[in-house]
């Protein structure tokens, strides 16, 4: 505003400094930078998230987004949307003609009823649905709704695999997901993974890739909050391997043709924020977040080497 960023924009602002996708960017490619006269717009693209219904934890993760972290965590849910939905529904049906994506986001979207009438609406718009597809869907009408649809592009988000998987997203079940992927895939579906690109995922990023090549194609996106899971801001013993992993990747050819240039583009330039000297060193919050961490599993269990590195770097900070 007025040339300066808004304070909430720090978000998007952050992420475009290491050349990562934006919310900013993707709202962009709908409504132009200069605000339209108001009578002259037509709603082009729909992003909606009824509420925060989810069936995970994810480490990541707050209350806001996440039911099952709400309640974990004894917050009051907030009250019912019935109020507001119908008039969100006549706002779809009155701009059918001209809405043109429908973005479908949660919580777990594939958890939230309103969706159901919601997809009532929608014929031939694209729709995008970003979900961690850990459900068993043999009995789940929106899935089956959505799987019923011609233009649907099924973003399936995740960090890592495996029980390292599991351990991110508590409640989540790997084996489930892949039945659910490879399902997709032999329905003919439009899939790819949506890789949150944190500490979970960069300590063995180059066998995270290879594991998901095996499926489908594949988006980075990156964790920037909260802070200490950006591995950016971690002592350099830890960089260090975030680094390793990314030169195997950029001198892997399969895996480059199949990540393409955008996600190539973003992770040469993560890897040089890397190397830059930033002020914070996040180990010791980092510990304190996951000593907080309710699941069976534990970071240390999972990454013995690292776990013992972050102590070290914590112990010599205190000294």
């Amino acid at each position: 505003m007025n040339g300066r960023p808004h304070r909430h924009c720090r978000r998007c602002y952050e992420l475009e400094k290491i050349c990562a996708n934006s919310t900013r960017f993707w709202f962009n490619e709908f409504v132009p930078v200069q605000t339209p006269v108001l009578e002259d717009y037509k709603l082009q693209m729909i992003d909606i998230r009824w509420s925060n219904h989810c069936n995970l934890r994810c480490l990541y993760c707050n209350s806001n987004s996440s039911s099952s972290i709400a309640e974990f965590k004894k917050i009051k849910q907030k009250q019912s949307i019935r109020q507001w939905q119908q008039e969100i529904l006549a706002l779809v049906k009155e701009n059918i003609l001209t809405i043109r994506e429908v973005y479908l986001l949660g919580g777990e979207p594939l958890l939230i009823k309103e969706n159901l009438e919601l997809l009532e609406y929608i014929n031939d718009q694209h729709i995008t649905l970003i979900t961690n597809l850990s459900l068993d869907n043999s009995k789940n009408q929106i899935y089956k709704k959505l799987v019923s649809k011609p233009n649907v592009n099924w973003e399936i988000s995740l960090e890592q695999v495996g029980k390292k998987f599991e351990y991110v997203r508590n409640n989540a079940s790997w084996n489930q997901v892949i039945d659910n992927v490879i399902e997709l895939k032999n329905l003919g579906k439009n899939i790819s993974f949506n890789v949150l690109y944190c500490i979970y995922s960069s300590l063995d990023f180059y066998r995270v890739l290879h594991e998901l090549k095996n499926y489908s194609a594949v988006m980075l996106n990156f964790i920037i909050e909260p802070d200490c899971l950006d591995v950016r801001y971690h002592c350099m013993d830890i960089k260090q391997i975030a680094i390793d992993e990314i030169d195997k990747t950029l001198a892997d050819a399969d895996l480059l043709s199949w990540l393409g240039e955008s996600n190539i583009s973003n992770l040469t330039n993560f890897r040089q924020n890397l190397l830059e000297n930033h002020e914070k060193d996040l180990s010791n919050k980092f510990l304190f977040y996951e000593k907080n961490n309710p699941g069976p599993l534990t970071f240390q269990e999972l990454w013995p080497r690292e776990w013992q590195l972050i102590q070290n770097n914590v112990q010599l900070n205190k000294k």
